[in-house]
């Protein structure tokens, strides 16, 4: 079944940074546990990417500027930089003493960033949500010329003209849900700290798990245009406890990414023939019996909601349940996409297990 996130994973690669890092409550005043980019927030800060002001704050409400955002996506992808700096004439208003030279010098040789018309750079100067946008998609390989065509139409901002530069960028993001505004897209304003948080981090969730890659040449629009792929159920024993045929499979599902369903589904039959309602806290598993019962738990949080298992899915890499919405704002904010979670089974559903939707996830995977 298709569902509106069904493109925000992560790889175990990522997994592994993350049972590195403390999911202790970060330590900023200013920052809500509410605050959609609380996770993202909470991941940056535990790799000591991002650090407060000096007053011990975050900051969230304040803008990006050009050469903050170039330091957070050079640490996030573990480039590293040059401590001593060849003379050069990129930009004249860089020099080497500055502390952005190094990550400006980089980025200016990997060609993910350009000056303004004047040849000036301007590190200081604050980031729009267009130019926001160019930068961190291409340093993560997502270049405007070889995106689909349907990423310039893939968005219904009335502020978005389809002939603008940035089109395909903010197709490329709205569609897969990686940032995706209400009402209007504003591209002349302002990106300011919380928000460039949230989106960087989604990005190099699709990036570590490499479903970027599918994204950016097309082949999830494609998938979305293809009719849905029925599943066979298959009949089996029942189990009162996870069996040992099953273990290493659970082992693997049973901590990874969650998503939501988007509004479109509720009143649509489900897999296992209920009806779904986005109000319920129902989700979709690739391997657990219908209406199983799991508790799912973001670690970051600690925030938990019980959920019964009536469809089959996800199918993406790294993504182990969909959640309803109102399941998904117990424990995350819908502004998020996306969040990190351990599941723990409350009651087995007597049912068969699902062999069919795993064997398919595991085609995915």
């Amino acid at each position: 079944m298709k569902r509106f996130f069904s493109f925000l994973v992560v790889s175990i690669l990522l997994f592994t940074s993350f049972a590195n890092i403390s999911h202790a409550e970060i330590s900023f005043p200013d920052v809500s546990i509410e605050a959609p980019f609380y996770d993202a927030l909470n991941t940056l800060s535990g790799q000591g990417i991002i650090q407060g002001r000096e007053d011990g704050l975050f900051h969230p409400e304040l803008f990006i500027t050009r050469a903050e955002a170039l330091k957070i996506i050079f640490q996030l992808k573990g480039i590293p930089v040059p401590n001593e700096l060849p003379e050069n004439n990129d930009f004249s208003d860089v020099t080497n003493d500055k502390w952005y030279a190094p990550y400006i010098y980089m980025a200016k040789r990997k060609n993910t960033i350009q000056g303004k018309d004047d040849g000036l750079f301007y590190p200081n100067a604050n980031i729009t949500r267009a130019e926001a946008l160019k930068i961190v998609l291409e340093s993560f390989g997502v270049r405007s010329p070889t995106l689909p065509k349907e990423y310039h139409t893939s968005f219904n901002y009335p502020d978005v003209k389809e002939d603008s530069w940035y089109a395909p960028y903010v197709g490329f993001v709205a569609f897969n849900g990686i940032f995706k505004p209400e009402n209007s897209f504003l591209p002349d304003d302002y990106m300011n700290r919380g928000e460039f948080v949230l989106f960087t981090n989604n990005v190099n969730l699709l990036y570590v798990s490499k479903e970027i890659k599918k994204m950016r040449s097309g082949e999830v629009l494609n998938k979305e245009k293809g009719e849905e792929q029925e599943l066979e159920s298959q009949e089996q024993d029942l189990y009162p406890l996870i069996p040992d045929e099953y273990e290493d499979k659970w082992d693997r599902i049973k901590e990874g990414v969650a998503s939501y369903y988007g509004n479109s589904f509720t009143g649509r039959n489900t897999s296992s023939g209920t009806i779904f309602d986005n109000s319920l806290n129902i989700g979709a598993s690739p391997l657990l019996p219908f209406h199983t019962i799991v508790k799912v738990t973001n670690p970051t949080n600690e925030k938990s909601v019980e959920v019964e298992i009536l469809d089959c899915g996800p199918f993406a890499k790294g993504r182990v349940i969909d959640l309803s919405q109102n399941a998904f704002q117990e424990i995350s904010s819908l502004s998020a996409g996306l969040v990190f979670i351990k599941m723990e089974i409350i009651k087995l559903g007597e049912g068969s297990f699902q062999d069919k939707c795993y064997e398919i996830m595991e085609e995915k995977w």
